[in-house]
């Protein structure tokens, strides 16, 4: 879960880009959002940041989001493309049979965001979303997402069992503003 206003926020994954022949870059990622919030509106500052995992099997395993990562394209600084719409980041990033891509999410999640939405992230179509050098389209052709979504949540903070008093005295001889009755 994230509370509005919340800046810098990792939606989790990793999206993760692994390549078993020769290397190539990957120049170009269209991500989704179709959760029930306003990717347009209650959403700014995308960006991808990433890592290279370097470890057998190549598969992001190795790696965590923290510090020091890179980031791949420039920040989305005006939120998705519509509601449920799209952004689209371009960079060069070489995968190989020895390292994968491992790439995070991040988002800030402004203050008209409301308690309940969720956020949820994607590929759509990796084979049209995903850009590679040479003649060759990435895989598979069906949307990839990290799991589960994330929710908002603006707690409802609910005052009970208080007594007004005025300022007349001290916190506990101060006369009663209430006539001696609690909230």
């Amino acid at each position: 879960e994230v509370r509005g206003s919340t800046t810098n926020f990792y939606l989790g994954g990793p999206f993760v880009f692994q390549e078993f022949s020769s290397g190539r870059d990957v120049t170009s990622i269209t991500i989704a959002e179709n959760g029930s919030i306003d990717g347009a509106n209650d959403l700014d500052n995308i960006r991808l940041l990433y890592d290279i995992d370097t470890t057998a099997p190549y598969d992001c395993q190795s790696e965590s989001f923290g510090t020091g990562e890179l980031q791949f394209g420039a920040t989305d600084t005006n939120g998705f493309s519509g509601g449920n719409g799209v952004a689209t980041f371009a960079d060069s990033v070489t995968v190989s049979s020895s390292t994968a891509l491992c790439v995070y999410v991040l988002v800030d999640v402004l203050p008209s965001a409301t308690d309940g939405q969720t956020i949820s992230v994607s590929i759509p179509d990796p084979s049209s979303d995903v850009l590679v050098t040479g003649s060759f389209s990435a895989q598979p052709a069906t949307p990839v997402a990290p799991s589960g979504s994330v929710t908002v949540v603006y707690p409802q903070l609910t005052q009970h069992a208080f007594h007004w008093r005025n300022d007349d005295g001290s916190e506990s001889a101060a006369s009663s503003a209430t006539g001696g009755v609690e909230n």
